[in-house]
């Protein structure tokens, strides 16, 4: 019978412990529930640029293709637009020597104009992305599910099975 009195005996200290348990449990519901719904989602387009990468690369990917952040594994959207510009690397440009080391310029004889090496066609481009998503405005960037992206930060984005070094370049 005296174990029965300890036990159900409420103190001061066991009836805070209640009411701490209580409320955090309500606002643990209040969050998860109703707490998101705050949280104002926005579709905005992002602009990533790739440097340098083989055409081959390039010519793999499609619109509509989802991209995926390399880094963190979430989608950071859906490919609406690439721009591609040919990076066209500096050849020389060599002279058909006609066998004579002597000064000619005198000579009315045709001469042999300089003929540059054939150019062959670019094997990388520079790429801009362009992709459209939704998300949260932040104080900083734009948060994707936990990660809050920049203007100017370095990622890697996959479209489709290629991935690619990019910069984010534009948010609108």
């Amino acid at each position: 019978m005296l174990s029965k009195k300890i036990i159900w005996k409420l103190n001061i200290i066991d009836i805070l412990l209640l009411a701490i348990i209580i409320l955090s449990v309500a606002a643990l519901i209040y969050k998860s529930a109703w707490g998101r719904g705050n949280n104002k989602y926005e579709t905005y387009t992002i602009t990533y640029v790739c440097e340098s990468s083989p055409i081959d690369l390039l010519n793999k990917v499609e619109y509509g293709d989802i991209c995926i952040d390399g880094s963190y594994g979430n989608e950071i959207g859906v490919l609406d637009n690439i721009n591609l510009t040919p990076i066209t690397e500096n050849y020389s440009v060599a002279a058909i020597s006609n066998g004579s080391a002597e000064n000619n310029e005198n000579d009315d004889e045709d001469q042999p104009s300089p003929t540059p090496f054939p150019t062959p066609e670019p094997v990388r481009a520079k790429a801009e992305f362009v992709t459209t998503v939704e998300c949260m405005k932040t104080d900083h960037g734009i948060k994707i599910d936990k990660n809050i992206y920049l203007m100017g930060q370095s990622a890697q984005i996959i479209i489709g099975d290629v991935i690619f070094d990019v910069y984010i370049s534009d948010i609108r």
